[in-house]
């Protein structure tokens, strides 16, 4: 499937499968200023983006 994200102001598609984590998509091609936060005891990951201008996690 593919998806289409907003990077820097660029329209940029992506082919991803439904088992892709978003950080792992943008380092794979190239954005590997990408952070995430995992929380070791909750077995959770967090990657913090703008959406739509507001700040989501």
């Amino acid at each position: 499937m593919n998806i289409q994200l907003t990077i820097n102001s660029e329209s940029k598609t992506f082919e991803v499968s439904p088992k892709d984590r978003l950080v792992d998509v943008l380092r794979r091609n190239g954005y590997f200023g990408v952070k995430h936060n995992y929380k070791e005891l909750t077995s959770r990951c967090f990657v913090d983006m703008i959406i739509a201008g507001e700040y989501n996690r």
